[in-house]
């Protein structure tokens, strides 16, 4: 009897250390199932995105690399055309100016001679 109760009792003892140790790895196992899941959600869903977004950002690198050697070639461009501009006035444009204005001074110049030699010849003829 008293060997059946120390079973009994070591029994219980047992029972509830392994009932104890159960509930605990379960316990452990459904939080590591749970981050397992977690994680496989991660590299399905997130690794893709990912793998997505820098393909996209290399793609956006790319074409800011382009628009840049576009602009410095607009640039280069514009200098070239001021540099024209500046050109065909100093060579054509300038000059042309400076040899108009020399012949509306002479104009004028003789055209105020013929109206005093006008007003002189209706001053005698009056």
């Amino acid at each position: 009897e008293l060997s059946s109760g120390i079973n009994a009792e070591y029994g219980g003892v047992l029972s509830y250390l392994f009932c104890g140790l159960y509930s605990r790895d379960t316990h452990n196992l459904v939080h590591m199932t749970h981050n397992l899941v977690h994680i496989m959600h991660n590299v399905v869903h997130v690794t893709p995105d990912l793998v997505h977004v820098t393909h996209n950002v290399v793609h956006m690198t790319h074409n800011v690399v382009h628009m840049t050697h576009n602009v410095v070639h607009m640039t280069h461009n514009v200098v070239h055309m001021t540099h024209n501009v500046v050109r065909v006035h100093m060579v054509y444009v300038t000059p042309d100016l400076v040899h108009v204005t020399h012949n509306v001074v002479h104009m004028t110049h003789n055209v105020v001679h013929m109206l005093c030699a006008g007003t002189q010849s209706l001053a005698q003829f009056l």
